[in-house]
C-alpha cells in the first residue's frame, strides 16, 4: 500500500526500519529490504523477484551509495501504486560500493511509478538533507532500535525545517 507522502517520517514508519539488517552483501540486504515492502503491505509476493531485480539493475549503473554511512537504492516502476519505502540499519556497516568507500549504515531503498518522478525526486532530496545533517551518522549509531531510528529521521527533519 502506497501512501500520501511529505515527510520521511511518513515513509519510514518504525515499522518499515529493518533493525538491524541480517545480512551484509549488497544483493542479500537488497532482497531483504523487498521483503520488508512485502511484509509492510507496499509491494506484492508475487513481484518480488522482478523488484529485485529492477533495483540491482539500476545499481549496476552505478552505485546509490552516496558517502557518510548513506545508500538510496530507488526504482521507478510499474509494481508501485505511489512512493514506496524502507530503511535497513547496520550497526557494522555493509559494502554498498560507497563513493567514500566507507561501510554503508543505513540503507533507504525507494520505488515510486514510473508516472511519478516528482515524489521520488522530492523524497531523495530530503533523504539527502538528512543524510548531510552534521550528526546524522553519529546519531544513527546510537539508535538501539527501529523506533529510535524513526524517531532520529523525525528529530533531523524538523531541525532542518526551522533552518
Amino acid at each position: 500500500m502506497a501512501v500520501d507522502i511529505s515527510k520521511l517520517k511518513d515513509l519510514f514508519l518504525a515499522d518499515r526500519v529493518v533493525f538491524p539488517l541480517q545480512t551484509s552483501s549488497k544483493k542479500d540486504v537488497v532482497t531483504e529490504l523487498a521483503k520488508a515492502l512485502v511484509a509492510s503491505d507496499q509491494l506484492g509476493k508475487a513481484d518480488l523477484e522482478e523488484f529485485v531485480k529492477g533495483i540491482m539493475d539500476r545499481e549496476a549503473l552505478g552505485t546509490t551509495a552516496i558517502g557518510k554511512g548513506i545508500a538510496i537504492p530507488h526504482l521507478r516502476t510499474n509494481l508501485s501504486k505511489g512512493l514506496i519505502g524502507v530503511l535497513g540499519f547496520s550497526q557494522d556497516g555493509i559494502d554498498f560500493d560507497s563513493l567514500d568507500k566507507a561501510p554503508t549504515h543505513a540503507v533507504f531503498m525507494l520505488a515510486s511509478p514510473m508516472a511519478d518522478k516528482d515524489s521520488q525526486i522530492r523524497i531523495l532530496g530530503r533523504i539527502a538533507g538528512v543524510a548531510n545533517h552534521s550528526n546524522f551518522l553519529k546519531f544513527l549509531l546510537q539508535c538501539k532500535s527501529a523506533q529510535d531510528v524513526a524517531d532520529l529521521l523525525e528529530e533531523i527533519e524538523a531541525e532542518l525545517a526551522t533552518n
